[in-house]
C-alpha cells in the first residue's frame, strides 16, 4: 500500500465518463471532510506546539504547492465541477455526485464544488442528486492526464424549452423559498454520518429579535429557555442548556452572562449575544463522531456562517420592521423603563451583502440591529401547608405579590467573512464577528403579606388575616441597565484531493457584560413598607389566575389603611450593584484524513487534536444603606417616601387586580445621597455583607480541554452500508479562585506562621482587625479569591455510527457514543454563600450553599435507532428510540447544619440550624425516549394542494432516578406543528410549540411536593406579501395568543386549586415590516 504526499494529486486517462447526481442507492453521505473517523491520539498529537506545527505545515504546504499545482496522472483523468440551484441561485452543499456503472462518488462542499479522481479515459455518464431537487445527468468526456470539467444546474422551477431560464410566477418566488430551505435540512440530514438535524436560516420566515432560539425551538427535540420574553439558552433532549454545546462553525465562541445572576456559573451559550442573520443553516447533533467535542449529553448546535462561495453572483438581502407589543400598539411615548419617556414601537433592520468576486475569492458582510420593547406582567401567590392550621389538603393563601417589568433591548450585530482558494484543492477563511446587546428593565413589585390568618379564617378564595405586627404591604423598584458585547475571530485552512484532506483552524473570542446603577446616576433598587398595616385580608381570589381579587389593609384600630400613596411608605433601604463579567475562549484544531483509493471499497483514516482554553473573571459590587432622613433615625415620619415621588408613575398598578400606586424614583434617591450623604447609613451588618458579597462573588478561573481522536470511516455493498467508528481522548484541567474564609487571620503570626499568644494564652489580634464582629474583622476574615482549586480528569470517550440503505429512500441508522456533562463553573472556584432568612415571619430558616470542587463529571452512555423514509414531493417521515445510561450525575444535598458540619466549613455557630445545600455525585439515571418527525409539501395530495405544506414532531423523555438527581430543567415532552400555504402573491406560515411540563426541583412544603413550570402552548404566524420582483411586505407574530407562562407547586393530598404559584404574561410580540433582494 502506497502513499502520496497530500499536496500532489492524481489524475486520470482519457476516455469518456457520464456523471450524474442520482439518488444514492445507500443514501449514505460520502462527504470529503467527514469522510474519517478515529481512535483516540497520543499525548504529543494534542499538545498545543503539535497543533501549531500542523497549521504553520500547512501554510508552508500551500506555498510549495503554488510552484506545482496539481496534475493528473498519465493514464488516469478526472473531473470536476460546481452544483447550482438554479432556483435560489445559491451554490449546493452535499449533493451527491456519482459515475453511472460504477461506485464512484464525490459529495460537494459548501461552494458546490466536487472532484472525481482516478478516472480512466473514456465517456462517462454522471449524476448528481439533492434530496427534493430533480436529479440531473450529464455525458463527460475524460483525457488522460487532463480534468474535464462540468457544471449542473438543478432545480424545482420550470425552465423554458430552449435554455435553462427560470419561469418564476408569483407562486414559485414565495413557495420556492421553503422548498429550497427544506430540501437543505433533509439533504444534509439524509447524508450525514450521524444522526443531526440541519436547517436553513430561511426556513421559518422572519425571526423576532433575530434570536437564534425562536428559531431553533421548532426543531426535533429542541427546548428553549426563557429569561423573561427573551430565548436564553438552548436545551435538546431534555437537557439543561449547562449540557448543550453551542459553537460557531465548529469552534466555541465566549458568552459572559450577567455578574449579578446566579447564571454566570452556567457553562450555557448565551443566546442573548448573538443573531442569526451572522448564519446560513443550523446544525443540531443528537450524537457526536469522534471529530466532535465529547462534552454532548443531550446535543450540541453548530451555528455555520454564510459563504460567498455559497453564491452564484452578488446579491443584497435586507429587511426593515418595527418591533411592537400589544401592551403599547402605539406611536407615543410612554415611562420607563429608564427616567424619561421613550418610544416603545421601535425600528429595526439587517442587511447581508454577498460578493463571490470569481470562483477563487469571496466576501460576505452582515449587519442587524434589533430594538424592541417587551413587558412582563407577574403575579406570585403565596401558598401555606402546614402551621398556622393550614394542613396539606386545606391549605392557606397567605401573601400575594404582583410586578411588571417593561424592557427596552437593542442588539446589533455585525460579521465579514473573506473566502480565498489560492489552488485547486486549498482554501482559507477569515472571519469576524461581534454582536452587542444593551438592554434596561424596570420591575415595580407590589407585595402583601398577611403573615398570620384568623382560626378558621380561610377558603379557597379568600383569606382573613389575623391582627399581628408581621402583616406587611411593601413596595420596591429594581433597575438593570446592562451592556455586553461578544467578539469573535476565525482563521481556517483547508485542503482536500483524492487522498488527503487537513483541516486547520484556530479562533479567540472575548465577551463581557456591565452592570451599572450609580455611575449613570440612579440606585438600582429601593424598598418601602406600608405604615400602621395591622391586618390584611384577600377575597374574590382568583385561583386559575393567581390573583388577589380585593385587597384589604387594616391598621390596630381596625380601620383601613390607604396603600397606594407614598405618604403611607417609609423607605427602608436603596441598593447599588456595579458589576461586570468576562470570558475569553481561545481554540486550535487540526485534523489530517487519509482515502484509501486502493481498496474494493471506501475507507478512510482521520487523525485530529485540539485545544480550548476558556477564562472566566467575575467582578461583583454590592452596596446597601439604610434611609434614615433629616433626622437619622429609621422608620420615622420623616423617612415617607413623599419627597421621591416619580412625576412618571403617579397612579401605576403592576398589573392584574392589583391597585395602581405612587412609586418613588431612584434617580432622585441617588441625587439624595449625594447631596445629603447623612440621610443614609450603612450599618455594621450592611458593612460585612458587601464584603462577604463580593468575595464570595468574584471568582476567577481558567479551564483547559485537550483533546485527540481517530476515526475510521468506510462505506460496503455498493456505498448502501456505512460505518463510522473511533474514540477520542479529552483532558479537562481547571485553575479557579474563589473566597477564602479564615477566622485566624484576625490573629498575628509568627515568622513560622504560627498564631501567637499573649501573656493570658490567648491569641492576639491584629490592630487592624478592629473589634470583634467589626467590618475590618470582615475584612480580613473573608478575602476575594484567596483560595485556589485545580484539578483535572481524563477520560476516552468511543463512539460508533452505523447506516444502511433498505432502499433508495429507507434509511435505517444506529448509532452509540459516550459523552460527557462537566461539572457547573461554580464547583471548579471554591466558595460558600450563607443567605439570611428573606423574611423571617414566613421563612425563619437561612441557608448556605458550598461548592464542591470535587464533583465528577456526568458519564453517559448513549444509544439511538432510527428509521428514515424519504417522500415524494421534499418530504421525509422518521421515527427513532434512544436510551442514555447517566453515571456520576449530580445530585442536592439539603441537610440541616450543625456545629461539627459549621466547623468543617470554617463558618460561625450562629449559623446552626441553616438549611445547608451542596452537589454530590449521586449514582446512576437513565432517560429513554422516542422522537416522530412528518415534514411534506402537500402536492402529494394532488395539484390542488401544491400551495400547501406541513410539518410536525414529537419528542418524548422518560427520567429513572433517586430523587437526589439534579435535573432541574428536565422538559419530557416537546412537540411542533406547522402549516403554509403560498397563493398568488401571498403566503402564511402558522407554527405551534408544546413545551412540556418541566419539574424545577422537590419541596420540603409537604412529602412529596415538587416545583413545576406547567406545560406551555405558543403560537406564532408569518404572513407575506409580494409587491414586486424585489419587495415584499411581511408581518411576524410571537405567541400571539399571550399564553401565560405559569409555575405550580403540587404533591399528593393538596388540592388543585392551590398548585398555581407563578403567572406571568408577556403580550403578543409583532414585527410589520418590508424586506427585498437585489
Amino acid at each position: 500500500m502506497s502513499f502520496r504526499l497530500p499536496f500532489v494529486s492524481g489524475v486520470s486517462s482519457p476516455g469518456v465518463f457520464r456523471l450524474a447526481l442520482r439518488p444514492c442507492p445507500s443514501g449514505l453521505e460520502k462527504r470529503s471532510r467527514n469522510a474519517a473517523a478515529s481512535v483516540s491520539l497520543a499525548a504529543a498529537l494534542v499538545s498545543p506546539s503539535a497543533i501549531a506545527a500542523g497549521v504553520a505545515i500547512c501554510v508552508l504546504a500551500t506555498s510549495a504547492s503554488a510552484a506545482q499545482a496539481p496534475t493528473p496522472a498519465a493514464d488516469k483523468g478526472g473531473i470536476t465541477g460546481r452544483v447550482l440551484n438554479r432556483d435560489s441561485g445559491r451554490y449546493l452543499n452535499n449533493a451527491r455526485v456519482t459515475v453511472a456503472g460504477t461506485d464512484r462518488e464525490a459529495f460537494t462542499d459548501d461552494s458546490g464544488s466536487f472532484r472525481l479522481g482516478e478516472l480512466p479515459p473514456g465517456d462517462y455518464t454522471v449524476n448528481v442528486f439533492y434530496t427534493g431537487l430533480p436529479q440531473q445527468t450529464a455525458s463527460v468526456h475524460v483525457e488522460a492526464g487532463q480534468v474535464a470539467r462540468q457544471d449542473f444546474r438543478v432545480g424545482a422551477s420550470k425552465t423554458t424549452a430552449d435554455d435553462d431560464t427560470v419561469v418564476l410566477t408569483e407562486f414559485v418566488v414565495a413557495a420556492n423559498r421553503e422548498y429550497n430551505a427544506a430540501a437543505i435540512a433533509l439533504n444534509e440530514q439524509r447524508f450525514s454520518a450521524n444522526l443531526k438535524n440541519v436547517v436553513s436560516t430561511d426556513a421559518f420566515g422572519a425571526i423576532n429579535q433575530g434570536n437564534i432560539g425562536e428559531f431553533l425551538k421548532h426543531v426535533p427535540g429542541v427546548t428553549i429557555e426563557y429569561n423573561g420574553q427573551s430565548a436564553s439558552g438552548i436545551q435538546v433532549r431534555g437537557f439543561n442548556s449547562n449540557f448543550t454545546a453551542v459553537t460557531v462553525d465548529g469552534g466555541q465562541m465566549a458568552s459572559a452572562f450577567n455578574a449579578t445572576s446566579s447564571s454566570n456559573y452556567t457553562r450555557a451559550f448565551s443566546l442573548e449575544q448573538s443573531s442569526i442573520n451572522n448564519y446560513s443553516r443550523i446544525e443540531v447533533v443528537k450524537l457526536p463522531t469522534p471529530d466532535m467535542a465529547a462534552n454532548l449529553l443531550g446535543g450540541a448546535v453548530n451555528l455555520v456562517s454564510k459563504s460567498a462561495f455559497e453564491y452564484a453572483r452578488p446579491q443584497l438581502f435586507f429587511s426593515t420592521y418595527i418591533n411592537m407589543n400589544t401592551d403599547e400598539m402605539n406611536f407615543d411615548r410612554t415611562p420607563g423603563p429608564l427616567n424619561e419617556r421613550t418610544y416603545k414601537a421601535r425600528p429595526s433592520f439587517d442587511a447581508t451583502y454577498v460578493l463571490p468576486v470569481n470562483d477563487k475569492f469571496g466576501v460576505v458582510v452582515t449587519g442587524a440591529s434589533a430594538n424592541l420593547y417587551t413587558r412582563t406582567l407577574r403575579t406570585v401567590p403565596t401558598r401555606k401547608w402546614t402551621g398556622g392550621g393550614a394542613t396539606v389538603d386545606n391549605p392557606q393563601t397567605t401573601a400575594f405579590a404582583g410586578d411588571t417589568s417593561p424592557k427596552l433591548e437593542q442588539r446589533t450585530s455585525g460579521s465579514v467573512k473573506l473566502d480565498w482558494k489560492p489552488l485547486p484543492g486549498h482554501r482559507f477563511s477569515l472571519s469576524a464577528q461581534a454582536n452587542s446587546i444593551h438592554s434596561t428593565t424596570r420591575t415595580q413589585r407590589l407585595s402583601y403579606n398577611a403573615a398570620t390568618l384568623q382560626a378558621g379564617g380561610w377558603g379557597e378564595t379568600f383569606s382573613k388575616g389575623a391582627a399581628t405586627s408581621s402583616a406587611n404591604a411593601s413596595q420596591s423598584v429594581t433597575v438593570d441597565d446592562r451592556n455586553g458585547l461578544s467578539q469573535g475571530v476565525l482563521l481556517s485552512y483547508d485542503f482536500k484531493n483524492e487522498d488527503w484532506e487537513i483541516d486547520a483552524a484556530a479562533s479567540g473570542s472575548t465577551s463581557w457584560f456591565k452592570n451599572r446603577d450609580t455611575d449613570k446616576g440612579f440606585f438600582r433598587n429601593y424598598n418601602a413598607r406600608a405604615l400602621a398595616v395591622n391586618r390584611i385580608d384577600f377575597s374574590d381570589i382568583d385561583n386559575g389566575t393567581g390573583t388577589p381579587g380585593k385587597i384589604e389593609l387594616y391598621n390596630s384600630a381596625n380601620a383601613l389603611v390607604d396603600a397606594t400613596s407614598l405618604a403611607g411608605y417609609t423607605v427602608q433601604n436603596v441598593q447599588s450593584n456595579p458589576s461586570d463579567s468576562r470570558d475569553a475562549v481561545d481554540e486550535e484544531r487540526l485534523s489530517v484524513t487519509r482515502h484509501f483509493n486502493s481498496l474494493p471499497f471506501d475507507f478512510a483514516l482521520k487523525a485530529g487534536g485540539a485545544r480550548n482554553s476558556l477564562q472566566r473573571d467575575i467582578d461583583y459590587g454590592y452596596n446597601q444603606y439604610n434611609y434614615v432622613g433629616p433626622d437619622g433615625a429609621a422608620n420615622t415620619a420623616d423617612d415617607v417616601g413623599t419627597p421621591f415621588l416619580d412625576p412618571n408613575y403617579t397612579s401605576f398598578s403592576p398589573g392584574y387586580s392589583y391597585p395602581a400606586a405612587q412609586w418613588a424614583n431612584l434617580w432622585t434617591m441617588y441625587q439624595a445621597f449625594k447631596d445629603h450623604p447623612s440621610y443614609f447609613t450603612q450599618t455594621n451588618s450592611q458593612q460585612i455583607d458587601r464584603i462577604k458579597n463580593e468575595a464570595s462573588r468574584s471568582p476567577i478561573m481558567k479551564e483547559t480541554v485537550t483533546a485527540g481522536y481517530l476515526m475510521a470511516d468506510s462505506r460496503v455493498w455498493k456505498n448502501r452500508i456505512r460505518l463510522v467508528t473511533g474514540v477520542r481522548y479529552e483532558l479537562t484541567e481547571d485553575d479557579g479562585r474563589g473566597y477564602s474564609q479564615d477566622t485566624s487571620s484576625v490573629y498575628q503570626k509568627d515568622g513560622n506562621g504560627n498564631l501567637v499568644r499573649g501573656s493570658d494564652g490567648k491569641y492576639v489580634r491584629r490592630p487592624e482587625a478592629g473589634a470583634a464582629g467589626s467590618a475590618q474583622e470582615a475584612a480580613l476574615i473573608y478575602q476575594r479569591r484567596g483560595v485556589r482549586n485545580k484539578r483535572d480528569y481524563s477520560g476516552y470517550y468511543p463512539s460508533a455510527h452505523l447506516t444502511g440503505n433498505v432502499t433508495d429512500d429507507l434509511l435505517v441508522r444506529f448509532g452509540y457514543a459516550r459523552t460527557l456533562g462537566r461539572p457547573p463553573i461554580s464547583d471548579i472556584v471554591p466558595n460558600i454563600f450563607v443567605s439570611p432568612p428573606s423574611d423571617p415571619t414566613t421563612n425563619p430558616v437561612g441557608t448556605i450553599q458550598s461548592s464542591n470542587t470535587s464533583l465528577k463529571p456526568w458519564q453517559a452512555d448513549n444509544y439511538d435507532l432510527s428509521v428514515e423514509y424519504y417522500l415524494p414531493h421534499n418530504g421525509v417521515v422518521s421515527a427513532g428510540v434512544f436510551r442514555k445510561d447517566i453515571s456520576d450525575f449530580f445530585g442536592n444535598v439539603n441537610i440541616t447544619a450543625t456545629e461539627e458540619l459549621l466547623d468543617a466549613l470554617g463558618l460561625s455557630h450562629e449559623y446552626i440550624g441553616y438549611n445547608y445545600k451542596t452537589r454530590i455525585n449521586a449514582g446512576d439515571a437513565r432517560i429513554t425516549g422516542y422522537e416522530l418527525n412528518y415534514q411534506q409539501s402537500l402536492e402529494v395530495l394532488g395539484n390542488w394542494a401544491k400551495p400547501f405544506g406541513l410539518f410536525a414532531n414529537y419528542t418524548k423523555l422518560k427520567l429513572d432516578g433517586n430523587q437526589s438527581a439534579n435535573f432541574s430543567n428536565f422538559i419530557p415532552e416537546t412537540g411542533n406543528v406547522g402549516f403554509s400555504v403560498n397563493i398568488s402573491r401571498l403566503s402564511f406560515l402558522i407554527k405551534y410549540n408544546y413545551r412540556g411540563k418541566q419539574r424545577r426541583e422537590f419541596k420540603n412544603d409537604y412529602p412529596g411536593a415538587a416545583e413545576y413550570i406547567r406545560p406551555w402552548h405558543t403560537f406564532d404566524m408569518n404572513l407575506e406579501y409580494r409587491l414586486t420582483d424585489h419587495f415584499t411586505l411581511f408581518v411576524a407574530g410571537r405567541n400571539i395568543f399571550d399564553a401565560a407562562y405559569t409555575w405550580e407547586v403540587s404533591g399528593p393530598g393538596a388540592p388543585e386549586w392551590s398548585y398555581l404559584t407563578s403567572n406571568s404574561n408577556y403580550g403578543a410580540q409583532y414585527s410589520f415590516g418590508v424586506k427585498g433582494s437585489f
